[in-house]
């Protein structure tokens, strides 16, 4: 039977295997939160510098922040890398259901402007972020989410030569 689940703002994109810490420093008048999304700034002579990727991301994400941006350039900045290793917990884009054929399907993620956290976006194939993996476990409840589920969360992993700093 398929469930609509209730997503909010602590439903933001979170590592739950194999991933590392890394620390790069922040970038000039950041604002990123908890979960979102970094990329490397383009900055001259800024490129080890980490900033919040645009709505829709345009360069490599990097990670993604394990905390708040500080507002302070050159602070570090903790954040978990979208490599060759580490599965996220993603939730679907509003009202998107899982599907069993989208595993090992490679999807980009979108800004949920209302919740203030990114989603696996299952419309968009061309700028790829995430390969789904399996179906993630509901913290809340234990169990795992399943076909059909609206609003529900993919284990994912880094969709191969797109994304990170070591690619696939």
């Amino acid at each position: 039977m398929a469930i609509t689940y209730t997503v909010g703002k602590g439903s933001y994109i979170r590592p739950i295997r194999s991933a590392r810490v890394r620390t790069l420093p922040e970038a000039a008048s950041q604002t990123f939160k908890v979960g979102d999304p970094l990329i490397l700034n383009t900055t001259a002579n800024k490129g080890n510098q980490v900033k919040i990727a645009g709505a829709d991301p345009s360069g490599t994400v990097v990670g993604f922040a394990l905390i708040a941006a500080s507002g302070t350039e050159n602070t570090d900045i903790p954040f978990a890398p979208l490599d060759e290793q580490a599965e996220f917990v993603v939730h679907v884009a509003d009202t998107q259901t899982l599907d069993n054929d989208d595993l090992g399907v490679e999807y980009g993620i979108v800004a949920d402007a209302t919740n203030q956290i990114w989603r696996l976006d299952n419309t968009e194939t061309t700028a790829k972020v995430f390969r789904v993996v399996d179906f993630a476990t509901n913290p809340q409840t234990g169990v795992k989410f399943a076909h059909g589920d609206t609003n529900g969360a993919y284990r994912c992993t880094a969709a191969v030569n797109q994304q990170g700093l070591l690619k696939k």
